[in-house]
């Protein structure tokens, strides 16, 4: 027999808008209303109104004025701070990791990194998420989780734009993590997560600079639309061509 699900329904509805969130289901820019969301979840308005309330609180989603919700995007500066901070909680999740973590769970990121290498981009993603909470799982910090959850609540919609970079990022760095973790080095093994984190950070820091140069060329474009005002009908008309005269006499 499974295991019954004690959460209430307001925390399954949470819990499942957050997972919509990290996994990059929603975009950045994205709109969407409440009775979109209740009807998507099967639900009533009510839990997916506190689930939404929950994460404006947490900047993960921003209200409008028209009642909608959007996910915000992050500028260059945002992403640069978010990425630091995901450095210092999973460096330390990852080095307290090193004491608990067992042979088995040790085996089983190994498996889960194999399968990352043949993945498709969609799917690599969601492994790659399972093998970072996998390690950090292990660190028997709860508080730490939720911490390091909220971080990857900022980031996870802009994964929903890089899985065409999914070939671009190498699994040695979870190599890497794998071996420190086995030889219990907790320096090595916060080290390689600290580098995994970096590396992807820079396509991603890529990836905003050029979204936000397209958004100011569209922008810059309307301006000089505006400013030189709709285009003109031209106001000349041709003449009708003159009648021959005849030079025929009767």
């Amino acid at each position: 027999m499974g295991s019954v699900d004690k959460r209430t329904l307001d925390e399954r509805v949470y819990d499942q808008l957050c997972e919509n969130i990290i996994s990059g289901n929603l975009k950045p820019g994205e709109t969407v209303t409440l009775r979109g969301l209740a009807a998507s979840f099967g639900t009533s308005l009510m839990p997916v109104r506190n689930a939404v309330n929950r994460l404006t609180v947490e900047h993960a989603l921003d209200a409008l004025p028209n009642r909608s919700i959007t996910v915000p995007k992050l500028s260059v500066e945002e992403f640069n701070e978010m990425s630091e901070i995901r450095i210092s909680l999973e460096s330390l999740a990852t080095r307290l990791a090193t004491v608990n973590i067992s042979q088995s769970q040790l085996d089983e990121l190994e498996a889960l990194n194999e399968t990352m290498r043949k993945a498709a981009p969609a799917e690599y993603f969601r492994l790659n998420r399972q093998f970072h909470f996998g390690v950090y799982r292990c660190a028997q910090r709860p508080v730490l989780l939720d911490l390091i959850k909220g971080a990857w609540l900022r980031v996870g919609p802009l994964l929903n734009s890089f899985e065409s970079h999914a070939t671009e990022l190498p699994t040695v760095t979870h190599d890497w993590t794998i071996a420190a973790l086995r030889r219990k080095d907790p320096d090595d093994a916060a080290a390689s997560i600290a580098a995994d984190i970096r590396s992807a950070a820079h396509i991603l820091r890529n990836m905003i600079l050029a979204s936000d140069k397209s958004d100011q060329q569209r922008i810059d474009e309307k301006r000089v639309g505006a400013a030189r005002g709709p285009a003109k009908k031209s106001s000349s008309k041709r003449r009708p061509a003159a009648r021959a005269k005849s030079n025929v006499q009767a």
